[in-house]
């Protein structure tokens, strides 16, 4: 952001050419091409995506699968949902509970003793701005451009 960079994400890039005039073009799943001069590989993670209508309509526009400073300058003063009930989750609500107004952490198993260390789990617990609700799911997704809520159980 700060050198004027685009980002794109997360997006999967189904081919990638070399052309004549040695740069390249890269084809994304949505159809999106991009021409570049240089192109770096960041394979990332395969993550779990629920089945939920629109996921990906939202997915870098109000869903993220990051807890970096570019996601915590979206949730500055609002409202932050973390899904998961392992240490990647408990960290992430850690993190943005600094620049959110509160983080909320919907976890679907009834306690985080299995997926969470106590050490961690103690310290969400104990910070105010951080809410756990225990068997939840997220069952809808709404907004139009930007993810505006969610419906969970």
């Amino acid at each position: 952001m700060k050198f004027g960079t685009r980002f794109a994400m997360p997006r999967r890039v189904m081919l990638l050419e070399k052309l004549p005039d040695q740069s390249f073009c890269a084809t994304f799943d949505n159809g999106q091409r991009v021409r570049a001069r240089a192109v770096v590989v960041a394979t990332g993670v395969q993550y779990r995506r629920p089945p939920l209508d629109r996921l990906a309509d939202f997915e870098g526009a109000g869903i993220y699968y990051a807890a970096t400073e570019m996601e915590a300058r979206y949730c500055k003063g609002t409202e932050a949902v973390i899904v998961g009930g392992g240490n990647s989750a408990g960290q992430a609500a850690m993190f943005l509970s600094r620049s959110a107004s509160c983080v909320r952490v919907l976890v679907r198993g009834a306690s985080l003793a299995a997926s969470m260390s106590s050490y961690l789990s103690s310290r969400l617990a104990a910070d105010p701005r951080i809410t756990i609700e225990y068997g939840a799911e997220v069952s809808a997704l709404h907004g139009a451009e930007h993810l505006q809520g969610a419906d969970h159980s």
